[in-house]
């Protein structure tokens, strides 16, 4: 029942019977009508934002979507690869290999 709109309309319904019993005897009859109905406007306002963030943890993000939309950028990475022309020899010194090694185990460990 929470995930529906109804769920915030009865709630804010009562949250305006009870304010408004509340202030009618201590405020006039304007005022308690007036504030009564910002009252339910405003519960009815954050009981949607509630519902909505219960909503939104409750849902199932699973690993196995995560993992197969990581498999499909990897594999369209993979399928389109820059290649090197094959007369260009790539020279590294030997500080420039342990730093680019150094820099993939950090990316490995993250």
């Amino acid at each position: 029942m929470y995930s529906t709109w109804m769920f915030n309309l009865i709630f804010s319904f009562i949250g305006l019977t009870v304010y408004f019993t509340i202030a009618f005897f201590y405020q006039t009859l304007q005022r308690a009508i007036i504030e009564a109905l910002l009252a339910g406007i405003m519960i009815f306002l954050i009981s949607y934002l509630f519902r909505w963030a219960i909503h939104y943890i409750m849902q199932e993000h699973s690993t196995k979507d995560m993992i197969e939309t990581n498999d499909v950028s990897i594999n369209n990475e993979i399928q389109d690869p820059v290649p090197l022309p094959k007369d260009t020899e790539i020279n590294l010194e030997d500080g420039q290999i342990a730093l680019a090694s150094e820099y993939i185990k950090n990316l490995i460990n993250d």
